[in-house]
């Protein structure tokens, strides 16, 4: 799952770059505020069924076909609903032109019909052909949206290659899981499915416009230009939260769920990945992120991109405590506390409002400063209730992933001295280069002395790996 979440990022992030140069900051906008919307009927698609699938002790016919079902029936309303909204929502924006775009993304909620075929992968961990089936179809997917940008879809092949993907990835499923529905929805099964998914639903629906109001309000407020600046920081800084999300909560929450009578094992199983991943990769990431904006983005986007810059700088610091925010969610799930993650993202939610409307007056760089500050405040309302829950101190439960930020802080010292020192004339890329290289000698020499299980492995792997290959030199006719 690493290597696919990985590999994938890689690649979609190199199309970004060319999707960059071929659409005009303008139009990723224009998209901005589509996928604002349409993203948040996604999670109505789902409904948590996926989740609560997982989180079942045991699973009968009955369940899984009235969770595929609930989903199908879910996703046709939602097409419908939101292509009938097409109209005014273009006219509450100003902006005719989006009355298209908004009826072809609505047609990813009918055609997403997977939800209980992935689910049943990965109750069954069997996440090497989750890997397979989401890297192919993203790789698609990803492939599709400038090959419709150079066929002169402009705007447009940002929704046509989404669209693409999501049926690819829907008939993979069906493939790969070789399940389907052979009974109707039993009310048995709702009551057991809704029991669970509802504080799920709640939970990431307001989640949802969390992440997504600073776009819907900007929008309103500044021109589409700078919304585009300002979606691509945001996305950028969005890769390391999605890292730990897409590939270690994700394969995590399965056993967590199977440790729900032992909340003390659950929490100390959490608590160590946690450490590994923020501490090895996700915060080195984010601060990479940060130090280096000025000279990645005149790189990787151009100099009509440079506005990209502070905002990513601002952004990205508030990635820090958004990541061990997000990975809460697997606990809480595992714990059977969905009911409780809902009210509290009721709280963090409101939050998040005060701060973004408090920073509008000044912009994109007002709402961003406000993200910041509201990440830092959130961050305990949420980890508190969660140590209490699992029976472990707070310190014991944040303790190792802190302990473990050196090799981060090792990137950032190394990148933002470069960063200072070379001069303003010297060019990007060589500044970039720079940066990363020092970051990077930094960050190995942190992580040849860390305590980090990610790190312990890596130098047990490389000592083993040395050993076989002097074996192999020393055997008779091996010597070379």
């Amino acid at each position: 799952m690493a290597a696919s979440s990985v590999g994938t990022q890689v690649f979609q992030f190199a199309v970004s770059i060319v999707m960059a140069r071929l659409l005009f900051p303008s139009q990723f906008g224009e998209a901005a505020l589509v996928y604002s919307i349409a993203g948040f009927a996604n999670i109505f698609t789902d409904l948590g069924l996926g989740a609560a699938v997982v989180h079942a002790p045991r699973v009968t016919e009955e369940l899984l076909s009235s969770a595929f079902w609930l989903n199908a029936l879910t996703g046709v309303a939602l097409t419908l609903f939101i292509s009938a909204l097409a109209v005014p929502l273009s006219l509450v924006y100003g902006q005719p032109q989006l009355v298209g775009l908004i009826i072809v993304v609505s047609l990813n909620f009918a055609l997403s019909c997977g939800v209980v075929q992935l689910a049943l992968l990965e109750r069954s961990f069997n996440f090497r052909r989750i890997a397979i089936v989401e890297t192919g179809s993203a790789i698609i997917a990803t492939i599709a949206a400038p090959v419709c940008a150079l066929a002169g879809l402009g705007v447009y092949s940002l929704a046509v290659g989404p669209l693409i993907g999501t049926v690819v990835l829907s008939l993979w499923l069906w493939a790969s899981a070789r399940w389907m529905p052979r009974r109707w929805i039993n009310r048995a099964s709702v009551r057991e499915l809704w029991s669970f998914s509802r504080g799920l639903v709640g939970f990431n629906s307001i989640n949802y416009w969390s992440r997504n109001l600073d776009n819907i309000l900007l929008g309103g407020r500044v021109s589409s230009a700078s919304l585009g600046e300002y979606n691509r920081a945001y996305n950028l800084m969005m890769i390391p939260v999605g890292q730990m999300g897409a590939v270690l909560l994700r394969v995590l929450y399965p056993a967590l769920a199977r440790m729900q009578d032992d909340p003390r094992r659950l929490g100390r199983a959490w608590s160590r990945a946690v450490a590994a991943a923020t501490g090895s990769i996700t915060l080195p990431l984010t601060v990479t992120l940060a130090a280096t904006a000025p000279a990645l983005i005149k790189v990787l986007y151009g100099s009509r991109w440079a506005g990209v810059s502070p905002l990513l700088e601002l952004l990205s610091l508030a990635a820090v405590p958004q990541i061990l925010g997000a990975a809460t969610g697997g606990p809480y799930r595992a714990a059977g506390r969905t009911g409780l993650l809902f009210k509290l993202g009721l709280v963090s939610t409101t939050i998040t409002v005060l701060a973004i409307v408090a920073g509008l007056p000044w912009g994109t760089r007002g709402v961003a400063t406000a993200i910041l500050i509201k990440s830092w405040i959130c961050l305990p309302i949420v980890v508190a209730p969660l140590a209490r829950i699992l029976q472990l101190p707070l310190r014991k439960l944040l303790g190792p992933a802190i302990a473990g930020w050196g090799p981060g802080l090792a990137i950032a010292a190394g990148e933002l001295s470069v960063r200072f020192l070379m001069p303003v004339s010297m060019p990007a890329w060589q500044v970039l280069s720079l940066q990363l290289c020092a970051g990077g000698i930094l960050y190995l020499a942190a992580m040849s002395r860390s305590n980090d299980e990610i790190a312990v492995a890596a130098r047990s792997r490389l000592r083993h790996l040395a050993t076989l290959r002097l074996r192999h030199r020393l055997r008779p006719g091996g010597v070379q």
